[in-house]
């Protein structure tokens, strides 16, 4: 180190008087005379003990959402302003490329459908957090129907976005339309039936009791 004119910065672990083990973070400038030879070090030591699993902490939290994002069944995104930085395993497969394919690319522009564009750029705009429903393009280019939910991070535009695809959702809901529209169509009908039921039985006991005057009446001539 004597040998070196430069500032030098390292990190190790020291033991303390109490055999406590702490990180070190040491910045050494050597110190010359008027001959520019070097006479010595000043040295200056900071514990970034706490520091060290701080960022430790924060590195297995992120490993630890990692691996949830690509156990879950929704695809799950991080992008800044569409581009992507990270997407999990489900999205990859729900859209059919590669993650080389993906990463650093607009997912916007790739995936979904142009007249989406402002509504996606607006709820961006508005940092909307409610989820909306939307239409996404898989590669071979078959359009599906999704949901989308967003949440930005911390870090600037940098936004968290859960994809979720609902084309059975949709099924079930046009389905249950379906079968609505069924039972309404099948009581109208069964109504009509009913009104012309009762028409026919008016008018049967009607003309019973025409009869019946008219034998009356004839019984009364003789």
């Amino acid at each position: 180190m004597l040998h070196q004119k430069e500032n030098i910065q390292i990190v190790f672990e020291n033991v303390t008087k109490d055999n406590k083990i702490i990180t070190c973070e040491w910045y050494n400038t050597p110190l010359v005379d008027e001959n520019e030879k070097i006479i010595g070090v000043a040295s200056l030591m900071m514990d970034i003990t706490e520091r060290k699993k701080a960022e430790k902490a924060v590195r297995d939290s992120e490993e630890r959402s990692k691996k949830l994002s690509n156990l879950t069944f929704e695809g799950i995104f991080i992008h800044d302003k569409g581009v992507c930085i990270d997407i999990n395993e489900s999205l990859l497969k729900l859209v059919g490329y590669s993650k080389e394919e993906i990463i650093g690319k607009n997912m916007i522009e790739l995936s979904i459908p142009k007249k989406y564009h402002s509504m996606i750029k607006e709820n961006m705009n508005r940092n909307n957090t409610k989820p909306y429903e939307i239409e996404a393009r898989k590669k071979d280019g078959i359009l599906f129907p999704i949901e989308v939910e967003s949440r930005i991070t911390k870090y600037n535009d940098i936004r968290v976005t859960a994809i979720r695809d609902i084309t059975e959702r949709k099924k079930a809901e046009e389905k249950k339309v379906k079968t609505i529209e069924f039972a309404n169509k099948k009581t109208f009908e069964e109504n009509i039936i009913s009104v012309q039921k009762e028409h026919r039985e008016v008018e049967q006991k009607r003309w019973e009791t025409e009869k019946s005057l008219d034998v009356e009446i004839g019984r009364a001539h003789v």
